[in-house]
């Protein structure tokens, strides 16, 4: 009796195991089996989105999830959501292509402000604006063009590029070429790096232009005809008169030798005596000559931004402003003198009579010192004009 009621015990607790395996089982496999999944879109970075919660910010990506039925959307920004259900099998890519629901604007080109359907888009260039699909009405207005507009259409989707090309407002400049005694000399002429013939002559140029350059040999003058923010020194069809002085200027010292430093008086009288390369008519240079050796210096050049000139009566201390501290980082002047280096004007103030302009090259700045000084610290370095 006592064997047959522990064989019953045995029966029943191996049932009770076998069932208790039963449930493990079913419950491991209650979630079912997980795969890997590579979503893909055209274009890419979209946001994929499975069952309602975001599983993946930008595509391509890989994720894992169970396999079965799921509602699966790609998302990316001026493109038409798309949403499928369908079933995620073992290894399997799922790849959206997206349908825009815009277009894009790419103007590039001439300087102008664009308007477009009326309103303002900015300036060239103009990159990929998202614009609907349909028709538009484009515009161009700038002082240095004249204006233009034009229609246009774009299908949904569509990339619509603008290479702008407008007709130049035009001037005209008229240009003599003057040595170091006023005799007028042939010279050739340069207005933004384009040859333009030979001074004396008039050439029609556009509205806009930056800069003239006049030479002849080794001589050369250039002047700044436009700066930003400024409004142009030329008018539409009327001439601008351009007096190239073109000047030989005294020799830098040889190898790595240093320029002798002079006060003031004595940079004069060294000037005066000077007897280089068979001629002995050389002077100090007032500030505009000295301005003359500046080059890619929108603030210190001939034209620029600085208003100190002795031909223009702007040599008061009230005429310096900031735009005459430019200290540039490169090298401005043609001569390849270094930074450190100030050279002597015979430009006097005309509110301080003992006081004259100066300009360093190596920084491209313009200021004044007193010309009666002769401590240390007051002396300059000399370049000589004829």
């Amino acid at each position: 009796m006592k064997n047959f009621t522990a064989l019953i015990f045995l029966i029943l607790f191996s049932a009770f195991i076998f069932a208790d395996d039963d449930k493990k089982e079913d419950w491991l496999s209650s979630g079912g089996e997980e795969t890997l999944v590579k979503f893909e879109s055209e274009p890419g970075e979209a946001t994929v989105i499975v069952d309602g919660e975001v599983v993946c910010q930008a595509t391509p990506c890989t994720k894992i999830l169970t396999m079965g039925e799921h509602e699966i959307e790609m998302r990316k920004e001026n493109y038409t959501p798309k949403v499928k259900k369908g079933k995620i099998t073992e290894g399997r890519t799922i790849k959206y292509k997206l349908e825009a629901d815009c277009a894009w604007l790419t103007v590039k080109g001439d300087e102008a402000e664009v308007f477009l359907d009326g309103e303002y888009l900015g300036e060239p260039p103009i990159e990929n604006k998202v614009i609907t699909f349909g028709e538009h009405k484009i515009d161009y207005s700038s002082p240095c063009y004249h204006e233009k507009s034009e229609n246009f259409t774009v299908t949904n989707g569509e990339k619509k590029n603008i290479d702008l090309k407008l007709e130049p407002r035009e001037s005209a400049i008229k240009v003599y070429a003057q040595d170091g005694k006023s005799n007028v000399v042939e010279a050739e002429v340069y207005v933004d790096g384009k040859k333009l013939g030979k001074a004396p002559g008039t050439f029609k140029v556009p509205l806009c232009s930056k800069r003239v350059v006049v030479k002849k040999g080794e001589m050369e003058y250039s002047e700044i005809l436009s700066l930003p923010l400024l409004e142009s020194s030329l008018k539409e069809k009327q001439v601008k008169t351009i007096q190239a002085l073109l000047l030989q200027w005294s020799k830098r010292p040889k190898g790595n030798s240093s320029y002798t430093t002079y006060t003031w008086n004595d940079a004069v009288d060294y000037c005066k005596n000077l007897d280089e390369d068979g001629y002995s008519d050389w002077r100090l240079p007032n500030i505009d000559e000295l301005r003359t050796l500046i080059v890619n210096n929108p603030y210190i050049e001939n034209g620029g931004y600085c208003k100190i000139s002795e031909k223009a009566g702007k040599l008061s201390s009230k005429d310096r402003t900031y735009d005459c501290y430019s200290y540039y980082e490169e090298n401005p002047t043609k001569l390849g003198d270094k930074r450190g280096l100030g050279f002597w004007s015979s430009s006097i103030l005309s509110d301080h009579p003992d006081s004259v302009w100066y300009m360093e090259f190596g920084r491209a700045r313009i200021d004044s010192i007193n010309r009666k000084c002769n401590e240390s610290g007051c002396d300059h370095e000399v370049r000589c004009v004829r």
